[in-house]
């Protein structure tokens, strides 16, 4: 009871160190057009409405793009609450799907593991997990299909062979809706279904069991469906057609895949040289070749065919590859508890070695980038409040500081989406159409100190 009490008890912490840093991740560029957008249409029937006109025009992500929509609807205090709930979720989940059935149910420690090394390894956590609209289209939706991957697994490997309606139908509406989710990702979800899916089939056929089982019925029926209705919108095409290509043909097709590598090197090179080096370790030393194939492979070649999904699109950005991040993550971290499984002293001695090490890495990283976050937020407050000023008092012309580059991190994707000189540029047009002002130039932050500093 106590080490369940005191599980809940971290989880809480998480949930509170998380909403700081959501509190001080201000509203910015497409959080503003959003808010524009449903400004006078926030009611669920209006929010289903444009969710599927823009299905329709432009974006095929049902669910993705009605959470943003939501999100946007509410206040900013309560999407800090809501968005570090599903941080939190998104955690406890990857834990599920990386510790041992056989072990203690409530495991502090590797919960804990998980958050840290999560923490360091999450793909854009700024533009994915912090701002408005990045999480309301990455993380929020990744929590769906890896809560579908968690039911189903605990479906597979219950004793029950037949489970009650009400599970059966929660099952195919979160197959659905995780098939519904995201291009390359759900497609991942799909690998890793199938995956467990044979693996179980063999198992049941070993037995003498029937290989068949409800469950895996109702839920590749569901993903499939969910997918093909991601793929089936008139918006996927347009969308894509939006895009602009340097190369067509074989030499597109091969840039892209150059592309697809760098940007993998950059965001998983780390991960994947310590997932390889874990691999190695526990086949040679541990034996258990049959626990990475059943347990590591599924989320490892779902995270890589992920990535080099995105091949037949032109050159995303670096957060369209966050659920092959999630996907990886597990895998690494699924191969290091199969590692540590034992009361061997070399493993126990690596298993504190690789925690206070990521202890003190978190603890350092926490502190430091919370100061430079609540900088940033204090200097897009400062903007806004111009912004705001200049529409009172009836002005269509405003010049703002640029942000300053100084407290730039990978928590503050603001700087990349910062306003520019040209008041046509569409960043600005989305400031312009949120306070109802003409034209919203931004200048680097030295010129404006000069020039309007002290007006």
């Amino acid at each position: 009871m106590k080490t369940k009490l005191l599980f809940f008890a971290v989880m809480g912490i998480s949930l509170i160190m998380i909403f700081l840093y959501n509190f001080y991740t201000p509203l910015f560029s497409d959080d503003l057009h959003y808010i524009w957008q449903v400004r006078d249409n926030n009611s669920f029937l209006d929010l289903i409405k444009m969710t599927f006109n823009a299905y329709v025009e432009y974006n095929p992500r049902l669910i993705g793009h009605f959470y943003t929509f939501y999100a946007a609807s509410i206040s900013k205090f309560l999407f800090n609450i809501i968005n570090s709930g599903h941080f939190v979720m998104l955690i406890f989940l990857i834990y599920l799907n990386t510790k041992t059935v056989q072990k203690t149910k409530y495991d502090i420690f590797l919960f804990l593991l998980t958050l840290f090394f999560y923490w360091r390894y999450a793909v854009e956590f700024g533009d994915t997990i912090l701002w408005l609209s990045g999480a309301a289209s990455y993380l929020w939706p990744m929590t769906i299909m890896l809560g579908f991957i968690s039911l189903y697994r605990y479906l597979l490997v219950t004793s029950k062979k037949n489970q009650n309606l009400f599970i059966y139908t929660f099952l195919f509406i979160i197959a659905v809706l995780s098939g519904w989710c995201n291009e390359n990702t759900s497609g991942g979800v799909i690998i890793i279904i199938l995956f467990f899916t044979i693996n179980k089939m063999k198992e049941l056929k070993k037995d003498n069991q029937n290989v068949i089982r409800k469950e895996m019925i109702i839920a590749i029926t569901g993903v499939v469906i969910g997918f093909i209705g991601l793929l089936s919108s008139p918006g996927a095409y347009n969308r894509i057609g939006t895009f602009e290509e340097n190369y067509s043909g074989l030499i597109g097709l091969a840039s892209r895949l150059y592309y697809i590598l760098l940007t993998i090197h950059g965001l998983f090179f780390e991960l994947l040289v310590i997932t390889v080096i874990l691999v190695i370790f526990v086949i040679v030393i541990k034996r258990k070749w049959d626990q990475v194939l059943a347990q590591v492979v599924p989320f490892f070649f779902a995270g890589i065919a992920t990535c080099f999904a995105l091949v037949l699109i032109p050159v995303p950005s670096a957060r369209a590859y966050f659920g092959a991040g999630v996907f990886l993550v597990i895998a690494c971290l699924k191969c290091f508890v199969l590692f540590i499984d034992s009361e061997e002293k070399e493993a126990t001695a690596i298993k504190y070695i690789t925690f206070s090490l990521l202890l003190m890495w978190f603890i350092f990283d926490y502190q430091a980038n919370l100061v430079n976050v609540a900088r940033v937020y204090r200097e897009e407050n400062e903007r806004l409040t111009i912004m705001e000023q200049a529409k009172m008092n009836g002005l269509n012309e405003v010049v703002v500081p640029q942000l300053s580059g100084d407290f730039k991190s990978r928590y503050s994707s603001i700087h990349n989406h910062d306003m520019t000189e040209d008041y046509g540029f569409w960043i600005n047009t989305y400031y312009r159409n949120y306070f109802g002002i003409y034209k919203i130039t931004a200048i680097p932050r030295s010129v404006w100190d000069e020039y309007y500093g002290d007006k």
